[in-house]
């Protein structure tokens, strides 16, 4: 169900509401608590949109850090084969070293593979200065961190998705229900039932 169709509803059942209050008041609901729905499903979609937008964010700076961490791996691989050369045990340990990643946990593996090879078999090797087996070691860091806030990201969008879907499906049953009630109260041939028909907009089944 679409949320602008929702929202205009309740509102033109609310106000009808209002204009009809002498004649009928519906029992199950208030103004007051047309109103505070109204309200509440703004700030729901709103949480929403801005946990998803959080969201997105989050997982664009995972995807930028794992390009660097799979470029820094390459690099440090490169630089240990030819570091190695002559040295037939150390390219020996490097050919066990995982292939080439097909995924964020393969990348992550063989970051951690390579990582410790550079540790144990060349551990004074330095590509640059900013290129260091600490320097290294952060990259990996980061990564698996920005892993477990997409995690969390995605989880409290979900949440906050789910919350408006409860409340924009308990709001859209309480729209028919009004509706059910008041057409069947007041015929078309009524003041109240032409004003209720003219203003409360409806799609399919009410």
């Amino acid at each position: 169900m679409e949320i602008s169709m929702v929202r205009t509803r309740a509102q033109a059942t609310r106000d009808v509401q209002v204009e009809i209050a002498a004649q009928w008041v519906w029992p199950d609901k208030t103004v007051a608590q047309w109103d505070s729905d109204l309200t509440l499903l703004t700030d729901k979609e709103r949480v929403e949109n801005t946990t998803e937008q959080e969201e997105h964010a989050t997982r664009a700076q995972r995807n930028a850090a794992y390009k660097s961490l799979e470029r820094f791996t390459m690099q440090t691989v490169a630089a240990l084969k030819v570091s190695a050369r002559g040295n037939t045990a150390v390219q020996e340990a490097l050919k066990r070293l995982p292939g080439q990643p097909f995924g964020r946990p393969q990348s992550l593996a063989r970051a951690k593979a390579v990582a410790e090879a550079w540790n144990t078999l060349l551990p004074n090797l330095a590509l640059s200065p900013s290129h260091t087996h600490a320097a290294f070691e952060s990259a990996i860091t980061h990564a698996t961190n920005l892993d477990a806030a997409t995690s969390a990201a995605k989880a409290k969008w979900r949440h906050a998705a789910e919350d408006l879907a409860e409340h924009l499906a308990q709001l859209d049953s309480d729209n028919k229900a009004w509706y059910a009630l008041a057409s069947r109260l007041y015929g078309a041939e009524t003041t109240e039932g032409a004003l209720l028909r003219s203003r409360v907009p409806v799609t399919g089944k009410s």
